[in-house]
């Protein structure tokens, strides 16, 4: 996995609180919400690349919540991108034994270090392995 989740649609984190309120989903791909825009005839919070995804489909976006014209109708909201970027998640190596939490916002950062994440090396091998096992690989393998 990369530092960043690049698919269409929300977060694919697991979240340290599973109990998230109502407005933390999408409810056009059921994930936290990535890039929160918020609909102007109902107030329901959607990830932006959802909406965009719905308008590729056809030249309107019907708002699935309130069935209204959501063309244009819906606006970036900071408050709650800001609110969901401080939720604590897990590492992605959490099934690796990372023990790693922290805020959102801070994933790509622990990435960078975690001992745990597969990165490729950096000769020209290719190999994918731990970070923890780079140094030993460099220095016997490759």
């Amino acid at each position: 996995m990369a530092f960043s989740i690049t698919q269409p649609g929300g977060y694919v984190y697991e979240f340290v609180d599973t109990n998230l309120p109502d407005e933390f989903e999408c409810p056009i791909c059921t994930l936290v919400p990535r890039n929160v825009h918020q609909a102007s005839c109902c107030g329901k919070m959607f990830c932006k690349s959802c909406l965009d995804s719905l308008k590729r489909r056809s030249n309107s976006i019907i708002c699935p919540n309130c069935h209204k014209d959501l063309t244009n109708n819906f606006f970036k909201d900071v408050n709650i991108n800001k609110k969901i970027r401080n939720l604590y998640i897990y590492c992605t190596n959490q099934k690796k034994s990372c023990r790693w939490e922290g805020p959102l916002r801070h994933i790509n950062e622990h990435l960078s270090k975690c001992l745990l994440q597969t990165v490729e090396c950096r000769n020209s091998c290719g190999q994918r392995l731990d970070r923890n096992n780079l140094k030993e690989h460099l220095l016997s393998t490759c």
